[in-house]
């Protein structure tokens, strides 16, 4: 008996240990900075991919900044776009993404998320403050800065910047300020622990008992919010039109996820990319992609103004 209860509390202590050590590394992403952008030879300013741009620091409603580029598009007449990366990435990796929007837009906007790239800030908020930021953004994305004026933009984000993304524009139809014509989502899912389990799962880990710790860590942590089946309530909220973008081979999110979200969504478009998996969409089927985008564009109400 007695080595049995040596074992349940050895047990124990290992899964309160793991799922320690898997809310702090999600709260804390590895950075994607400069040097990292230079190592892996992937651009580190928009004038890599021969695009004008203007540097800018934004404030957030906190007080702290977030360093982006404003980049101006191949077509004067599209959406202006703000994109928002995926956790553990930055505005450098956010680059990549620029070739597959800027065909369609005027002016796209890329920035670090909370403790990503260079961002001052010590701990991400997986989305909990990240939506504030996001919208915060929109006042100050003008060029030049503080032209002030009626701006209606998109948001297109990438997993955690596709769920920032939604939540945003659900906050922005909540208030009324209507400032979001539309959101484009690459690869989401519907909860917070969703891509956690299917990670620990890939790696033959108990995700059945790992993940319920690392929820209640979190939610210590950033409060009962991360607990909530968040982004179908967002989606139900929102007053604009909605793209969701999938690979039907996604091993984080699953495509059961993204379509719930997608149904709860009064305005809600769903594409799946068969064979695609995360992120890799516009690569899996290139012209298929830009299609989508062009014709969810084109079926938007003409924006009040298209100058940031």
């Amino acid at each position: 008996m007695g080595i049995l209860i040596l074992l349940s509390a050895a047990l124990a202590t290992i899964f309160f240990v793991g799922a320690a050590f898997i809310a702090h590394t999600l709260l804390h992403p590895p950075r994607k900075t400069f040097a990292v952008a230079l190592a892996r030879l992937l651009p580190t300013d928009p004038q890599a991919l021969g695009l004008a741009f203007t540097e800018r620091r934004f404030r957030l409603p906190d007080g702290l900044w977030s360093d982006g580029w404003v980049i101006q598009g191949a077509n004067a007449a599209g959406p202006n776009v703000i994109f928002t990366h995926g956790w553990a990435d930055s505005r450098f990796g956010a680059l990549t993404w620029v070739p597959k929007i800027a065909p369609s837009a005027a002016r796209i906007v890329v920035y670090d998320l909370r403790a990503h790239g260079d961002s001052p800030a010590a701990t991400c908020q997986l989305g909990t403050a990240e939506a504030e930021d996001l919208l915060a953004l929109i006042d100050q994305s003008d060029d030049p800065p503080g032209r002030g004026g009626d701006r209606e933009v998109v948001l297109w984000g990438h997993s955690l910047g596709a769920a920032t993304a939604i939540t945003a524009a659900a906050l922005d139809a909540k208030r009324g300020t209507r400032r979001v014509a539309a959101v484009v989502a690459d690869g989401v899912c519907r909860t917070l622990t969703e891509p956690v389990a299917a990670l620990l799962r890939s790696r033959r880990l108990p995700a059945f008992a790992l993940v319920p710790l690392a929820r209640l860590a979190l939610a210590a942590r950033l409060g009962s919010g991360v607990l909530r089946d968040g982004l179908v309530t967002d989606a139900a909220a929102l007053r604009c039109p909605l793209l969701l973008l999938h690979g039907g081979a996604d091993p984080i999110c699953p495509v059961t996820s993204a379509r719930r979200i997608a149904v709860a969504a009064g305005n809600g478009h769903f594409e799946i990319f068969e064979g695609a998996r995360h992120g890799d969409l516009a690569d899996v089927d290139p012209q298929r992609y830009r299609d989508v985008i062009d014709r969810f564009y084109a079926s938007l109400p003409r924006p009040r103004t298209r100058a940031f």
